[in-house]
């Protein structure tokens, strides 16, 4: 059986070109980046960093279902009134774009507004406000870990 063999009938797909990588990106890049172009956003930021260095901002747009990278420049970065920050709302104007050396699609703001809290992040605040009031957090309650546990406990849900 070929290597190729992805519908198990002894028959490689009928492809007529073999791309390289970089190729494929390029095209992925063009088709995105023309049929797409400029958008405007609204989504919470999530897993925000400034770079020190450069002055570029790093970070995700995410709401209740989906997440995207986002890049805002230093030059337009330097033109916000505000300091963005994980767990604000935010609208953002930009254009879908394709970083090519990671093959990942993202997008580059040219500028932000602020738009409140998140809708996560409030929820998420008010959970532990919620179990501070029930005294989750006090410190007679924290256990120390030992040194060499005996078991470790995996906790995962289907979200």
């Amino acid at each position: 059986m070929s290597d190729f063999d992805l519908f198990g009938n002894g028959e490689e797909p009928k492809i007529a070109e073999i791309w390289s990588v970089s190729d494929l990106t390029d095209e992925i890049k063009d088709l995105l980046e023309s049929k797409v172009g400029d958008v405007k956003v609204s989504g919470e930021i999530s897993n925000f960093r400034r770079q020190s260095a450069s002055g570029h901002l790093y970070f995700s747009l995410k709401d209740a279902d989906a997440q995207i990278s986002a890049v805002m420049f230093r030059g337009d970065a330097s033109r916000l009134n505000f300091e963005p920050e994980d767990g604000g709302q935010v609208v953002v104007t930009g254009m879908v774009t394709v970083y090519k050396p990671r093959g990942n699609y993202q997008i580059r703001i040219r500028a932000m507004k602020p738009a409140g809290k998140g809708g996560l992040q409030a929820q998420f605040e008010a959970l532990k406000d919620k179990l501070n009031l029930e005294g989750l957090f006090e410190e007679s309650r924290k256990q120390p870990l030992p040194v060499f546990p005996r078991r470790i406990g995996l906790i995962t849900s289907p979200t």
